[in-house]
């Protein structure tokens, strides 16, 4: 329970100077099949602070509510943009496979299909991300929730970027453990060298 003396201000105040391990850079991307990846992905804000990060979490709609539903696509009114993926990565890394510090890494990815959960999934893997509270969390450059429905049926996938493929097996496990997935769970496995933006 919250210390109900503290004014929503000073709670804020409070916040802010509880710094986070490293600051992290929310990212929006759109789903424009005519344009190429960078020119869809638009940085959004930095953060390297609890408050900072509860502040963006609570004013971007939640996947459920931005990605399509089954009925329909979700369209941004300020930009007429449909919604692709939010990513958060480390400053000075890139969400890209071509990044200096992912080309020679790897994803790891849980695929939701139909899942009410995915919100939930979302923000787990956010607080996984920045809490950086298992070993090698250094590895870890970055996390995106991406809408990939077609045909009328609804999937999401959450993905976890790591910069060294010597790890794959560590956070294989540490992900089935942390998202209380079986253990006989595949998790989809990218290696970003070979893989080309489209």
């Amino acid at each position: 329970m919250v210390d109900s003396s503290f004014t929503e201000n000073e709670l804020k105040e409070i916040g802010k100077n509880l710094k986070l391990d490293d600051t992290w850079i929310f990212y929006f991307h759109a789903k424009n099949m005519g344009k190429l990846y960078n020119d869809n992905t638009l940085k959004l804000i930095e953060v390297n602070n609890v408050a900072d990060f509860w502040g963006t979490y609570n004013n971007i709609p939640e996947p459920s509510k931005m990605f399509y539903d089954g009925i329909n696509s979700k369209i941004l009114k300020k930009t007429g943009q449909t919604p692709s993926a939010i990513s958060v990565f480390r400053k000075d890394i890139y969400p890209a496979w071509e990044d200096q510090l992912n080309i020679d890494g790897f994803e790891l990815s849980i695929k939701r299909f139909n899942d009410k959960n995915i919100d939930l999934l979302w923000k787990d893997a956010l607080l996984f991300l920045i809490g950086e509270s298992c070993e090698h969390s250094d590895i870890l450059n970055g996390i995106r929730v991406v809408d990939c429905s077609y045909g009328g049926k609804v999937i999401n996938r959450v993905e976890f970027w790591f910069k060294d493929k010597q790890y794959k097996t560590y956070f294989e496990n540490v992900i089935k453990k942390t998202f209380n997935l079986a253990q006989n769970t595949k998790l989809m496995y990218r290696e970003h060298s070979v893989l080309k933006e489209k």
